[in-house]
């Protein structure tokens, strides 16, 4: 469930070695890196020139061009991959309700073109590195994505032609969109090679600031840590909906998560590159969604985060088929509710896939033609806050503090490739939703590997649930 569920997290600080060294909420200009990109302007280099290969867009729109690989990485499960029912539905999806004009209603606000710049440089060194061409290695594009039950794959496996759902369900981090944008990357885009990474953090039940505490406490699996996220995607519209006061996730909640997002390469103006992601979700009351989809255009500007609307491509055709059952069913794969089906999440990874299509397609065309890429004047990871009543006059002086803060941190780095300090020596989440620790007992039991002494601290609860 999302929304209401019942959601507990504990986060235990053992020891602060260090002061907290975070920017603050209340975030101007680039702080230089020891990672061979000091230019204020820059160009894609030849080293590129291979990847841009990818992107040419003489003959037609990318995304009509790239359509059979599209497809053929679409069809998962893979077993299934030459049952004609599951196929042309598939096919379908795509000609009727993924074709290129409905996929540009999704673009809310473009990528940054640096960023983009720097993305397509990863995934040339990652190409370079898997050919024999770079002795040194070079990690895949690393995309990390967090939300609720919806980005975590629950009710990912309905489905509208015959597929048995039981072994699926069981499934959810293969059924779910991020796994299947990896595939669309992977195997629709580099020939099924491991040049893109997606990471999926979601969790049920989790809202914005429960991501928060994950990123800035620095909850993620180690892999994670190694390899840290050139792209964030934030994914808690279906849970932020439902919130009493949405001001607060506009003035608070997604401001934090940026910074905690950006944190995780500190050092790193353009990366990871921070992406406000809105998919659909079944609500019934459409103000509360035009409320949230409001806010969440006004932080994409504000910090000129890259924007992307998964809603906007398909629901005007579900609003004019509402009493048409199977043609809801065809799209969303499920029903019309809050947990829609293998269909949605279909489109969800065809969204995404598309919009970093024509970025990368972008920058690769300007390139082409001479443009320059300039970087942001001002980078959104030292902009401040959005709040009621603020001042123009404000808004540079709160960006150049945030700014000699990593200026500070920084100092001694030697690369990009820093993340912000964990507050605290240890820490852990715990999630009623997720299993393992659910009763005060288990608590106490997964404290005890690490605890050397115990005084004064307890669990307490409810003698079978953690409350």
């Amino acid at each position: 469930m999302q929304g209401n569920a019942p959601f507990f997290f504990v986060t235990v600080a053992i020891a602060f070695n260090y002061d907290r060294l975070l920017i603050s909420s209340s975030l101007d200009q680039h702080h230089e890196k020891k990672d061979g990109r000091q230019e204020d302007e820059a160009r894609i280099s030849q080293k590129d020139i291979d990847i841009c290969s990818l992107f040419n867009t003489d003959k037609s729109p990318i995304w009509s061009d790239l359509k059979k690989d599209i497809l053929a990485a679409s069809y998962w499960p893979m077993d299934q991959a030459n049952n004609s029912n599951f196929t042309q539905w598939i096919d379908g999806l795509f000609v009727e309700y993924y074709n290129v004009h409905q996929l540009r209603r999704s673009s809310f606000y473009p990528a940054d073109a640096a960023a983009s710049k720097v993305l397509i440089e990863v995934v040339s060194d990652r190409m370079k590195y898997l050919n024999g061409q770079l002795r040194s290695y070079s990690p895949p594009m690393h995309i990390l994505v967090t939300g609720g039950s919806v980005t975590f794959g629950m009710n990912c496996a309905q489905n509208p032609v015959g597929i048995p759902e039981e072994s699926l369900n069981k499934k959810f981090i293969d059924c779910a969109w991020p796994a299947r944008l990896e595939n669309l990357f992977n195997r629709g885009l580099f020939q099924n090679k491991k040049v893109v990474k997606v990471t999926n953090l979601a969790t049920g039940g989790a809202s914005t600031d429960v991501s928060n505490v994950v990123l800035e406490y620095h909850l993620i699996p180690e892999e994670v840590k190694n390899e840290l996220p050139h792209i964030v995607i934030w994914a808690h519209a279906p849970n932020d909906a439902q919130a009493p006061d949405k001001g607060v996730i506009l003035r608070k909640h997604i401001p934090e998560f940026i910074i905690a997002a950006s944190n995780l390469r500190m050092c790193d103006d353009l990366l990871p590159l921070v992406v406000i992601l809105e998919d659909f979700y079944g609500y019934e009351n459409y103000e509360t969604v035009n409320q949230l989809s409001g806010y969440l255009y006004e932080l994409a500007t504000w910090y000129g985060l890259m924007g992307i609307n998964h809603a906007n491509v398909i629901k005007h055709e579900l609003w004019a088929n509402l009493d048409k059952a199977h043609i809801i069913s065809n799209i969303l794969g499920g029903d019309y509710s809050l947990h829609p089906g293998m269909g949605s999440h279909i489109g969800v990874a065809w969204t995404v896939f598309y919009n970093f299509l024509v970025a990368f397609s972008d920058s690769c065309a300007d390139s082409a033609s001479g443009e320059r890429i300039t970087k942001n004047p001002m980078n959104s990871k030292y902009m401040g806050g959005y709040e009621i009543g603020g001042k123009y006059q404000s808004i540079r002086s709160t960006w150049q503090r945030n700014k000699n803060v990593a200026l500070d941190f920084c100092s001694d780095q030697l690369n990009s490739n820093t993340a912000a300090p964990s507050p605290c020596t240890y820490a852990f989440m715990a999630s009623t939703m997720s299993g393992g620790v659910v009763r005060p007992s288990d608590l106490i039991k997964k404290m005890s590997r690490i605890l050397t002494a115990n005084v004064g601290w307890e669990a307490a609860g409810n003698p079978s649930k953690i409350f």
